[in-house]
């Protein structure tokens, strides 16, 4: 088909109003097909004038449609430009009549929208008759409408638009000035995704000034000046939550800027404090190791006072014989002799002791491998003797060295088999520990013994039980049948200058150490528990052999 062959044809069939066809010659096949059928048409009425005026006005209201769509697409493109630049409501408002008046001639416009409680509408912005409601801010407030009255209130209201052709003739429009060159009306509300928010009126002197076609427009152009009037709304409010943020982070870094001033005093004190603490604690904890080497000297000295007793008295009764032997002459060369061997023989006894508890109260510097089992016969060959004195015997049991020995049967010292008791730590240190609760079972029988829940005749005794538990953990428990520590202080006994005893047998620093000891030096667990006839205390070390 040609481009304007038909076209032209239909032209000059209908250019004067009337039906006059032309030559066919300059169509081509098809196009003379549509022209056949058009003389069809009209033949059959034969009222070609009608025709004619029909087909005019379609061509004039196509030429007309498609040129205000021109006029709107441009519109758009400006709105949407003024929305990206412009963010105040009032002035893209303003600006957005500018390009209606521009683009669409529209002289006679205005924009109107809802008050922050919803009940009115406010001018914002007009052109034409609406310019001179916009000279001050207070005749803008006075030109306001409430929802659901006037045209603009029930535009608002039902969200339809509003057109009256002729406003003489129409008896929605009440108030009617015929100085006021105004024909024709058209209302059209401003909406967003929420709904309704004002109306954009739009006036023309002419009558049935706006068509179908024309109002669709517009409420396109409605809608687009919705959307932009929300965008605007959405920046304004992230502007002032932005603002109101910024206000909120100042004053949160003014706080915490004074928060961590007020911190760094803080920690310097704190610093302070706690450099002071190190300090007194140290001084405490070195006090306590003073007055437990103390507590240990004095066990030591009554134990070297009951273990020279019989030397000392067997070298006292070797004098007195030598003065007898010398006084009845018996006093001979061999005699002497043999006098002063048996005293050499019970000093060199009394010296090796005082070596034996000088090595036994030397504190360990290192840590090192050692033998429990080793470590505790060591303890209790110095120590038996002071315990069976009491009345109080030991009994070792280790669960892989099948041996079962009382105290007074221990003369020889030997290490576990296959060093299932070998441990890594401070040996010397380990055997205080011992020493203490072996003390503290003594004391506990002893005491039961005053009370009377046992005979003085009757032998308190202390079972230590060595065994190698799963997950190479070594177990010591102490048992005795000094009748156990009373519920009430039982999680206290570890306690420093925690004690039961009177103030001249006891400091409370024993215990406390010992758990020192076994688990802040050498990363083991120190714990009671009351059993059948006494206290139960628990030793468990990690096995190194």
């Amino acid at each position: 088909m040609s481009d304007h062959s038909l076209y032209n044809w239909l032209s000059d069939t209908f250019a004067k109003g009337s039906y006059n066809p032309g030559p066919l010659n300059a169509l081509s096949e098809e196009e003379r097909e549509i022209a056949k059928k058009v003389m069809e048409e009209c033949n059959k009425v034969k009222i070609f004038e009608n025709y004619s005026k029909i087909y005019l006005q379609a061509l004039n209201g196509t030429e007309r449609y498609y040129e205000m769509s021109i006029r709107a697409l441009s519109a758009l493109i400006k709105v949407g430009n003024i929305g990206r630049e412009v963010k105040e409501i009032d002035a893209l408002c303003k600006n957005a009549l500018d390009v209606f008046s521009q683009e669409l001639e529209f002289e006679n416009c205005s924009i109107m929208l809802k008050d922050e409680e919803g009940e009115h509408l406010i001018l914002v912005a007009g052109r034409g008759r609406g310019d001179r409601f916009l000279e001050n801010e207070n005749r803008q407030r006075e030109m306001t409408i409430k929802i659901g009255e006037g045209i603009a209130g029930k535009v608002v209201q039902t969200g339809e638009h509003i057109f009256i052709a002729d406003v003489k003739e129409d008896k929605r429009f009440k108030q009617f000035n015929k100085s006021v060159n105004i024909s024709s009306i058209l209302s059209i509300p401003v909406k967003n995704d929420e709904g309704t928010i004002g109306v954009i009126n739009f006036s023309h002197p002419f009558i049935e000034a706006f068509d179908a076609n024309i109002i669709n427009l517009m409420l396109l152009l409605s809608n687009f000046v919705g959307q932009m009037i929300t965008l605007a709304r959405l920046h304004n409010r992230i502007a002032n939550w932005n603002e109101n943020l910024n206000n909120e982070i100042r004053e949160k870094t003014n706080e915490l800027r004074a928060t961590n001033r007020k911190l760094r005093e803080l920690n310097d004190n704190l610093v302070k404090r706690v450099e002071e603490e190190v300090r007194i604690r140290r001084q405490k904890e070195e006090l306590l190791i003073q007055q437990s080497k103390m507590a240990a000297m004095g066990e030591m000295i009554n134990v070297i006072a009951h273990q020279w007793k019989q030397p000392l008295n067997a070298v006292s009764a070797i004098a007195q014989d030598i003065m007898d032997a010398y006084e009845y002459h018996e006093a001979d060369e061999s005699y002497i002799k043999e006098s002063v061997d048996k005293i050499m023989l019970q000093t060199g006894y009394m010296s090796h002791t005082i070596d034996d508890f000088r090595s036994f109260f030397v504190p360990s510097k290192q840590k090192s491998s050692f033998d429990i089992k080793v470590a505790i016969e060591e303890v209790l060959k110095l120590f038996s003797c002071s315990l069976a004195n009491r009345m109080i015997f030991v009994k070792i049991k280790c669960r892989c060295h099948k041996l079962s020995k009382m105290t007074e049967d221990i003369e020889e010292i030997g290490p576990c088999d296959l060093s299932y008791m070998t441990v890594s730590g401070y040996p010397n240190e380990f055997k205080h520990v011992v020493l203490n609760l072996l003390n503290n079972s003594g004391d506990a029988i002893a005491n039961q013994k005053q009370k009377g829940f046992l005979s003085k005749e009757s032998k308190g005794f202390i079972e230590i039980n060595l065994s190698l538990e799963k997950e190479g953990i070594i177990r010591i428990t102490i048992t005795d049948n000094g009748g156990g520590i009373g519920e009430e202080i039982i999680e206290k006994i570890f306690d420093p200058y925690f004690s039961t005893k009177t103030t001249k047998k006891g400091t409370g620093i024993g215990l406390y150490m010992s758990k020192v000891i076994i688990e802040n030096n050498m990363g083991g667990k120190l714990y009671v528990e009351n059993g059948d006839m006494g206290a139960v205390f628990t030793i468990e070390l990690n096995n190194r052999g």
